[in-house]
Formats: C-alpha cells, structure tokens, sequence
C-alpha cells in the first residue's frame, strides 16, 4: 500500500486557514480596546461569538480540503 499524495487543496486550505485565522485574531485584538471599555455581560457576549464565529468558516474549508481526498475505489 503506497501513502496517498497529498493534493493542492490541503496546501491552499492550510494556508488559507492559517493566514485567515491570522488577520481575524488581528481585528479581534484590534477591536478588544474598543470591547473592554463595555460593560461586563455584553465584554463577555462578544468575546463568546467572536471567539466562535470563526468555526463555521474553518469548518467549511476543511470539508472542502477533504472533498478532494481519493478513496480506496478510486
């Protein structure tokens, strides 16, 4: 059994993961000033969907990067 090639779809989705994870924990700490200067609750509120939000996107792009995978069929 041979190791399967990796393909350009896990090299592009890795360092688009990488790079847009790296601009979007920027503009939270870019904005984290701006949030700390709120009160507690709603501080707290933010950093809970900022801190998810980014799941969904990254989620879609490691299902995209798998899609391209070849099965033992193929």
């Amino acid at each position: 059994m041979t190791p399967e090639r990796p393909n350009n779809r896990n090299l592009v989705g890795m360092l688009a993961l990488v790079l847009g994870l790296t601009i979007y924990a920027g503009i939270v700490a870019w904005l984290a000033e701006w949030i700390g200067a709120m009160p507690l609750l709603i501080e707290v509120l933010f950093y809970l969907i900022l801190g998810t939000a980014w799941l969904w996107p990254a989620g879609r792009l490691l299902r995209w990067m798998a899609a391209g995978r070849r099965t033992d069929g193929d």
